[in-house]
């Protein structure tokens, strides 16, 4: 099937309860009047229905997407304020929109990015703060969490700074380096 009439979307629809949706073009979709085959593990498991007519209900509302991305847009302009402040550029960039936005790190001398991104994951957990590196801003966060997120970041990024001038992690973190279990491509 051409993808590009064809998608298949999953748990951002019931807010992570067990849901997901296809949906495309309706002479593509109308195969499955006609008796093609689909394949459901949890096919209409009420709760899960629920969460998403509820989660749809709330994206609808005029102030969600504009209160996400303000969110977004705070932890972003102000952590780029500090890439700037502590001459980290070259270090790392930025990726994603603003609700859904997060850093990278570039090999530095003899740094790969798993060295600075565990230095920098293992600074903001000593915070209280747990990050996949991806941010995912929702109607459940505050600009005051943001912004104690934003602080943690400011120590985290003292210490990868800290990794860069000695050219190495050694002795800097507790744990073993951040591996991940799967690549992206």
């Amino acid at each position: 099937i051409d993808h590009r009439y064809f998608r298949v979307t999953a748990q951002g629809i019931g807010n992570g309860f067990a849901v997901s949706a296809v949906v495309g073009k309706k002479e593509i979709l109308r195969l499955i009047d006609d008796g093609a085959f689909v394949s459901t593990t949890f096919g209409g498991e009420a709760v899960s229905l629920a969460a998403a007519l509820k989660t749809l209900e709330i994206m609808e509302r005029p102030e969600t997407f504009p209160y996400v991305i303000a969110l977004g847009e705070l932890w972003m302009n102000e952590v780029k304020k500090l890439v700037v402040q502590k001459g980290l550029e070259k270090t790392l960039d930025f990726y994603g929109v603003s609700p859904h936005c997060g850093i990278t790190f570039k090999a530095t001398g003899n740094l790969q990015p798993n060295d600075l991104f565990s230095v920098y994951q293992q600074t903001l957990f000593d915070s209280g703060i747990l990050s996949l590196g991806v941010n995912n801003f929702c109607l459940a966060h505050t600009a005051e969490e943001v912004l104690v997120f934003i602080a943690a970041v400011n120590v985290a990024l003292d210490q990868v700074k800290k990794a860069v001038l000695q050219d190495s992690v050694q002795g800097m973190l507790k744990g073993e380096k951040f591996r991940p279990v799967f690549g992206r491509r």
